[in-house]
């Protein structure tokens, strides 16, 4: 029985990532975001199966973070304005990014927020996003003035 769970978590990765990797903004991370948020609302039981599951290996989990982390730096490298961040600030992004986009995801997947429209958790996920980048903008130019 775990063997056929551990299937159908592989498949519900592939259809997360098609939804992580539409161009919902100009930033990968916020598309990502918006992309796990919309995958909770329209694919319950697809998100169930890789977020609230006991008993997922860890590695599998691991290769899903490191996707995830793969989408982020390469969109941070391809974008003129936050290309300067340091590895460990655009790990810092990533980290707090991803306790934001879980939660609402989860949430929204559960019946927190019933029938929440896509252009409120878009804006919502935006706006953090937003915080988690001035903040880390911030952190940046701390950290050149230092030098």
């Amino acid at each position: 029985m775990d063997e056929l769970k551990n299937e159908l978590a592989k498949k519900a990765k592939t259809k997360l990532f098609e939804y992580t990797k539409r161009d919902y903004t100009d930033l990968s991370i916020l598309n990502i975001g918006i992309g796990i948020c919309l995958f909770a609302k329209e694919e319950k039981a697809l998100f169930r199966t890789i977020f609230l599951r006991e008993g997922l290996p860890r590695e599998f989990m691991d290769q899903i973070m490191d996707d995830f982390r793969n989408l982020i730096y390469s969109g941070f490298n391809n974008n003129r304005e936050y290309n300067q961040f340091p590895e460990d600030i655009i790990e810092w992004v990533i980290k707090k990014g991803w306790y934001f986009s879980h939660g609402y995801a989860t949430l929204i997947c559960t019946g927190f927020y019933i029938d929440i429209e896509f252009e409120t958790f878009k804006k919502e996920v935006i706006e953090m996003g937003n915080v988690l980048i001035e903040k880390a903008l911030e952190m940046t130019k701390e950290r050149d003035n230092e030098v």
